[in-house]
């Protein structure tokens, strides 16, 4: 298999990875893309190899940004939790009590 095919392909599995938010497998495709980038540098234009740095500086960013949402939407929901399990709330339960004389 050509290194740019490779290249290509851990491309594609990036950006996948980076849709389904799969960041652990987002951290593997950069690092195999950087690993083939690396490897296969000499052998490149340097009009291809800027070209092929730009695309996997691109997902990166993509994921970076991919990233960040997630935090603040994490950082959204736990807000809404603190509340409730500070006092150890459940909505759910509803306390009465009766006086009998």
């Amino acid at each position: 298999m050509s290194p740019r095919f490779q290249f290509d392909g851990e491309l594609e599995r990036l950006r996948r990875s980076v849709t389904r938010q799969d960041f652990a497998a987002v951290e593997q495709a950069v690092r195999r893309c950087s690993q083939i980038l690396e490897s296969n540098l000499a052998d490149l234009s340097p009009a291809e190899a800027e070209s092929r740095l730009h695309d996997l500086l691109r997902g990166m960013e993509a994921a970076r940004r991919a990233v960040l949402v997630s935090r603040v939407r994490l950082a959204d929901q736990l807000a809404g939790l603190r509340p409730r399990a500070s006092y150890g709330h459940d909505s759910r339960t509803v306390h009465t009590f009766r006086i009998d004389l």
